[in-house]
């Protein structure tokens, strides 16, 4: 437990430090006006968050909710069958003449 703690405190420690030797390195090139240098870092930067969205399971993820949305509103349904407007507890329906609570 003792060297799993010893691990977790290192790598906390090397990722503050890489933070701290990025933006040192950022604020050398903002105080030498290194546009070019500045200019690459944050398209490279840009391209990389742009990579780790283009492979996150986005996909997969959207399947999970959308099954637990129709599961939702089925058991909606099967509590309030006759009651199409429903759509879930404590939303106000402005269909009819006056727009009202539902609490059921």
């Amino acid at each position: 437990m003792m060297k799993q703690n010893k691990l977790k405190m290192l790598r906390q420690r090397r990722r503050k430090f890489f933070w701290l030797f990025v933006a040192a390195a950022m604020s050398a090139l903002l105080y030498t006006e290194e546009a070019a240098a500045l200019y690459l870092l944050s398209t490279l930067a840009i391209s990389g968050v742009l990579l780790v969205v283009a492979f996150s399971n986005l996909k997969g993820r959207d399947a999970e909710m959308q099954k637990v949305a129709r599961q939702l509103g089925a058991a909606e349904m099967n509590a309030h069958p006759n009651d199409l407007r429903l759509r879930k507890r404590g939303s106000r329906v402005t269909t009819g003449v006056g727009a009202e609570l539902v609490t059921s």
